[in-house]
């Protein structure tokens, strides 16, 4: 199991991922796809996909094992 992380760094992540998806959104891919890379790059797996019942483009996260 992996160690709580500070509810800061959470916060912060989560908040990329919202500026990622918004990018997604606008078709702005480019830069989109820049924060997923700076993600992994830190240890962070994204995972996209759809909300089931709503059907917008959701993103949880991860840290990679």
């Amino acid at each position: 199991m992996s160690p709580k992380l500070p509810a800061e760094l959470v916060a912060a992540i989560d908040a990329l991922v919202g500026m990622r998806l918004e990018m997604i959104k606008a078709e702005n891919f480019e830069d989109a796809e820049r924060i997923a890379v700076q993600l992994s790059e830190k240890g962070i797996a994204l995972t996209d996909g759809l909300d089931p019942d709503s059907g917008p483009r959701t993103t949880t996260w991860e840290m990679k094992a």
